[in-house]
Order: structure tokens, then C-alpha cells, then sequence
């Protein structure tokens, strides 16, 4: 059936199947075997793709180093997640009614783009034929003639051997001078082959990695197995969202997972492949319970190891590299050509690979004035790529400038989500206005208050509040980072200290408390067994003592500052230890059960700052008289504060 070109533009219904010969005038060169006569078309539905799907995994399977990101589950997958906010464009190249190219391309605004991409780590074209680059040529020709709407095509995730690359390069000058290739990312791997037990040996010898693997034997019985049941695959998947979730909120990163189109993706994708040799879901447990999954995709002898992530409570055993331990072993036995650890700059990466890919990007731009201003514009944007890179290995060469750009990095990723969070609420300009007082002040200001409770028998003025509180919905529990992350990703517009600084106080041996009703936290308090002269300076007496230091309302506390503070009063009377509460007025409520518990208030200590170096502490004896305010039942003045 023949087609007009006009046909063959967007919105115009298109009759199955479209196929247009290609035009006397713009036959392709002399091939092998003489002149041949070729047919394209413009797959805009997708629908029609997928009758075509066999042909598209022939072409695929031709390929004995072809990736998982180019078979057609793989586009299928993507389409159903994100197909709606592209516009299919898919080119399609015929001889003698066959397949020859397949150029799956989408139009994201007015750029052209692989299908598939970004989330697929490598993008190619799929092509069987002896003349690669005259068919490319041809291909490139009617994306003028038949795909108008494009000003720049943006070609990702090439890898240096990738089909496109080769075709690009034998390509006759008019299209040479259009196309640009730059350098974007690095894909490090580790290539086995023939020595492939002589490479995982190496590499299985480390001692840091054996040091891990001896560690976490030793808390009990460690398994690794690959999930082959498609219905425990996918509750596996719920539980690494989460975790990848969790762990990348305490790096202060964005997990790919947030987004419900990735999860639906990668779904999706588990669902059509073949767990037992195709999609492997991999899973670290000790003693049953899971700390570490991975997920990879293994063809034509080679595995790609796309995603991977641990339970951030069991940091402390590095379940991450134990989990790389048992894929390496897994790999000796069942991987022939390679491990591929994919994009990223991870240093567990470079750690264990053996080469390094770099991934390529190809640009092509429309004739014209215009095309050679982006073309300018993209050679100095690859320049600009050359200074970041060498920047980044120096930076992460030295320790000191890593911690340092780190840290910077990491504030301002923190402070983006809280702009981003404070934009979509309509409350940005208070928001900017408030943090950047508060920030000023901070630095030219600081008042602290710690009231000092010593065991000393109570009065009972506080039973009837008490009787209260224990008849309310309130529970303590102690908290752990997962929940702390949870909180975060929950709650970004609340002033927090950063998931590290938490993880970082974790593990140094304090407690972190939260206070949930009706299974919602409303406060999360942190305290941590001290020495009082450790503490203050003024009270240098060398007591022991149970201090609450910080505390954060998540949600008005109502009852929930009594419960935590009666919680700590239990805790801190094992041992007779004072108590002390780091709080700028102990409500009343708080104070009556405290005192129900045997505690009275003492001392109370009030240190001032004066631009971050001047200090100055006094002590109020007795009674900790607070403000007026505080004095009112459920009044928390940290609450009215940031409220």
C-alpha cells in the first residue's frame, strides 16, 4: 500500500499497515547485491508498534551483544509508564517487506529523544543489515521530510561500540557537519570472558570485603537467593522502593522511586520478563528477614546491575557489600561476558570494576541558521562537561575537598526540596522570608534552656493530668533512621536536622523517641545518657543524667510532650539518674507528671551565644518558673514557635 507523504504527519489517522516506498530520487547507493528497493514508515500509535514487536526482537536477538534496554518489553514498559507525556515517532525501515532499522525515537516538546530514555542505561538503534550507514543515512532524511516538529534530535546512553556510533561515523559529510558526540557519563564493569574466574577471585579476595562478609556471619545465618515467583518478585519490589526511598533521603538525594510512573515501569517490566533468567531480583536476609536487594537483567551472557539498595537500620553490617559479595559468586557460576555495573559514579563501583565505558551523546541538529547555533552552544556545553568531570576526580580524589563539596551539596539539595515543597504550597515567599530571619539570628543569637529534674519524691498535684494522659492514644516507641527518613520524605517543609547528622548520633549511642497516636507521630524527642559537668559548665558536679535535648513536633502535641517526658522519667529513674529537658518552657502539664513520677525541678541553666564564639550560662535555682504561656495545659512552645 502506498502512502503520501503528507499522510504521514502528526494527528492524521493512519490505515495498517503504513508503508511508503522510498522516492526515485533518494534511492539508496549501490548495495552488495545492486540497487534495492526500500519502504519506511512512521509509527505514531502505538498500537501499530506493537504488531510489530516480533520483528522488533528479531532484530534485537540478532544482536549477540545487544542490551535489555533495547528489547521490546523494555519499550513496552517505558510506554505504559511515561508514554503520556511523549509523542511517538518511531522510524521504521523496510526490504522487501522486512525489517531492516528500527529508529525508536520519542518528541518530548520539540527535542527527539530514544524511547526508553533516560531510565535505560545504554539506547541504540536496532539495524541487521551489511550497510549500516547508508541506511542511517536514509533514516536521517526522513526525519526531515516526514517528522517536521523536531528542532534537535538528542541521542543518549550510547555506548562506544553501540551500532549508532559505528553507522554515524561512515556517514557522507552533509550529515557529519550536523552531528556533534560528546562524552556524558561513565558506566564502570567488570569484563570477564575467558579469565572470568581468575577476575571474580581477585576480586572476592579483598580483605575489606572479607572483613564485611565475616561480620554480618556472625550475627546470625546470612542467605542470598533470586526470587523466581512473579507474585513474591513483586512484594520484594514494594519493600526496595522503600528502601531505596530511605536510603536515599539520608544521602539527601531524590529516589528515582518517588515517582509512581519509575515504580510502575519497573513493575511492569518483572512482570514480563522471565524471573528465572531475565529479570533477577535478587535478595540479602539474615535470619529471614531481608536486608538488601538488587535488581538486574541478565542476556546474552551478560549481567546489568540497574538498581541496588540495603535497609539503612543495618548500615552498621554494610549489607550493600555483602550483598555484592554473594553477585560476584553468583556471577562466577552463571555470567559469561560481563558485569555491568551501569551509569554512576559510585565509589563501590570504580572500586570493583575492571574497565569503564564511557557513555556517549549524540546531537543532531536541523539545517540551517538555528541548528548552527545550538551546535555552537552544545560545543561549549561539552567543554564546560570536560571541566566538571576533572573537577569531580579531583574532588573525590581528596578526601578533605569530598567532605567538604559533600556537605555543600548536601545543604543545598535539602534546601532546593524545602523551596520546591514551599513553592507548591503557595507559601513560598513566607517561607524565604522566615528561614532566612531565623538563619540571621541563629548566627547573631542563641538562647538555650535546660531545666535540671532531680528524684525526689513527688507531690501528686500531677495524678489527675497523668490519669489523663495514660488514658490517650499515645505510645513511645524508640525510632529508628528508616522512620526518621519516612518523617523526612513526609514532612520536608519541617526545619530537621539532616538524616546524617541523625545517623551519625545513632551511632554514637543516643536514642531517638517517637511518640505516635493513632498511628501518626505527633513529636519525636532524641535524648542520650550524660555527665552533668559534661554538659554545663556550671553544674560541673559530676552527676549522671538522662537528657532529652532536642524535640520536634510534627504535628500539634497536645498530650504528646507529657507522655515522651513521663517515658524518660521511667528510664531515667533506673540507676537514680537525674533528668535533664533541654526545652525553652516545660509546660505545666509536663512538669505535673514528672513530678507524679518522683521528679522535681531543680535548676535551671540558661546558656546564651552571641555571634557563634561569646558564651555566657547562670543558673535559676529552684523551680523552673517557664513563660505564662507555658503554663497552660497542652501549651508547647516549640509547637507555637514554628507554627
Amino acid at each position: 500500500m502506498q502512502l503520501s507523504q503528507a499522510a504521514l504527519r502528526v494527528g492524521v489517522p493512519q490505515p495498517m499497515p503504513l508503508l511508503c516506498p522510498v522516492d526515485p530520487g533518494q534511492t539508496l547507493p549501490e548495495m552488495a547485491a545492486g540497487a534495492a528497493e526500500f519502504e519506511y514508515e512512521v509509527i505514531t500509535d502505538f498500537k501499530r508498534l506493537e504488531q510489530l514487536a516480533p520483528a522488533w526482537d528479531r532484530l534485537w536477538q540478532s544482536d549477540p551483544a545487544a542490551e535489555i534496554f533495547q528489547c521490546f518489553a523494555w519499550a513496552r514498559a517505558w510506554w505504559q509508564a511515561f508514554g503520556d507525556n511523549f509523542k511517538l515517532r518511531v522510524l521504521v525501515l523496510y526490504q522487501a517487506r522486512e525489517v531492516v532499522l528500527i529508529l525508536p525515537l520519542v518528541l518530548s516538546g520539540s527535542t527527539l529523544r530514544f524511547l526508553g530514555s533516560p531510565e535505560a542505561d545504554y539506547s541504540d538503534i536496532l539495524c541487521r543489515h551489511p550497510r549500516r550507514d547508508h541506511l542511517l543515512s536514509h533514516a536521517l532524511d526522513l526525519l526531515l521530510r516526514c517528522v517536521p516538529e523536531w528542532k534537535e534530535c538528542v541521542l543518549e546512553y550510547l555506548r562506544p561500540d553501540s551500532t549508532l556510533l559505528h553507522a554515524a561515523a561512515a556517514l557522507p559529510r552533509k550529515w557529519r557537519c550536523r552531528l556533534q558526540t560528546t562524552i556524558t557519563d561513565t558506566c564502570p564493569t567488570i569484563l570477564l570472558g575467558e579469565r572470568r574466574d581468575q577476575v571474580i577471585d581477585s576480586l572476592l579476595a579483598g580483605k575489606h570485603l572479607r572483613r564485611r562478609v565475616q561480620k554480618l556471619g556472625k550475627a546470625g545465618m546470612v542467605t542470598f537467593r533470586h526470587i523466581e515467583n512473579n507474585e513474591e518478585a513483586q512484594r520484594h519490589l514494594t519493600e526496595l522502593f522503600r528502601a531505596h526511598q530511605r536510603r536515599c533521603a539520608v544521602l539527601a538525594k531524590t529516589s528515582c522511586f518517588e515517582r509512581p510512573e519509575m515504580r510502575s515501569m519497573i513493575r511492569a517490566l518483572v512482570a514480563q520478563l522471565d524471573v528465572r533468567r531475565e529479570a533477577r531480583l535478587g535478595v540479602l536476609e539474615l535470619n529471614g528477614r531481608p536486608l538488601a536487594w538488587s535488581l538486574g537483567f541478565q542476556v546474552n551472557g551478560k549481567y546489568a546491575y540497574y538498581q541496588q539498595t540495603f535497609d539503612v537500620d543495618a548500615e552498621e553490617y554494610a549489607p550493600g557489600e555483602v550483598l555484592l559479595h554473594h553477585l560476584l559468586l553468583y556471577a562466577r557460576s552463571n555470567v559469561e561476558r560481563e558485569l555491568d555495573f551501569l551509569r554512576g559514579d559510585e565509589f563501590f563501583k570504580k572500586r570493583f570494576a575492571t574497565h569503564v565505558y564511557a557513555s556517549r551523546t549524540l546531537y543532531l541538529q536541523r539545517p540551517g541558521v538555528r541548528g548552527r547555533l545550538r551546535l555552537f552552544a552544545r560545543t561549549l556545553q561539552a567543554r564546560l562537561c570536560g571541566v566538571k568531570a576533572l573537577t569531580q576526580h579531583v574532588v573525590r580524589t581528596h578526601e578533605s575537598f569530598f567532605r567538604f563539596f559533600r556537605s555543600v551539596w548536601i545543604w543545598k539539595r535539602s534546601t532546593w526540596r524545602c523551596l520546591q515543597r514551599a513553592n507548591q504550597t503557595g507559601e513560598l515567599s513566607g517561607y524565604v522570608i522566615r528561614s532566612s530571619a531565623a538563619w540571621i539570628w541563629n548566627r547573631l543569637w542563641n538562647r538555650n534552656v535546660t531545666t535540671w529534674f532531680t528524684s525526689g519524691g513527688g507531690n501528686g498535684t500531677g495524678v489527675q493530668n497523668a490519669d489523663a494522659i495514660s488514658d490517650s492514644k499515645l505510645t513511645v516507641t524508640p525510632g529508628r533512621l528508616s522512620e526518621l527518613a519516612d518523617l523526612a520524605r513526609e514532612h520536608p517543609e519541617l526545619s530537621l536536622p539532616g538524616l546524617r547528622a541523625c545517623r551519625e548520633r545513632l551511632k554514637k549511642g543516643d536514642r531517638a523517641h517517637l511518640v505516635w497516636q493513632s498511628g501518626r507521630v505527633v513529636l519525636i524527642g532524641w535524648s542520650a545518657s550524660r555527665t552533668v559537668g559534661a554538659t554545663s559548665a556550671v553544674l560541673a558536679d559530676g552527676k549522671d543524667a538522662f537528657e532529652m535535648y532536642e524535640c520536634w513536633p510534627i504535628r500539634n502535641p497536645s498530650d504528646a510532650c507529657p507522655r515522651l517526658l513521663g517515658a524518660l522519667a521511667s528510664e531515667a529513674s533506673v540507676g537514680n539518674r537525674e533528668l535533664l529537658v533541654c526545652c525553652p518552657a516545660v509546660p505545666r502539664t509536663s512538669q505535673d507528671e514528672l513530678n507524679r513520677q518522683g521528679f522535681l525541678a531543680k535548676k535551671q541553666t540558661l546558656a546564651y551565644r552571641l555571634f557563634r564564639c561569646l558564651h555566657y550560662e547562670r543558673i535559676r535555682k529552684g523551680s523552673a518558673p517557664g513563660s505564662p504561656e507555658s503554663a497552660e495545659k497542652n501549651s508547647c512552645p516549640k509547637w507555637r514557635q514554628d507554627n
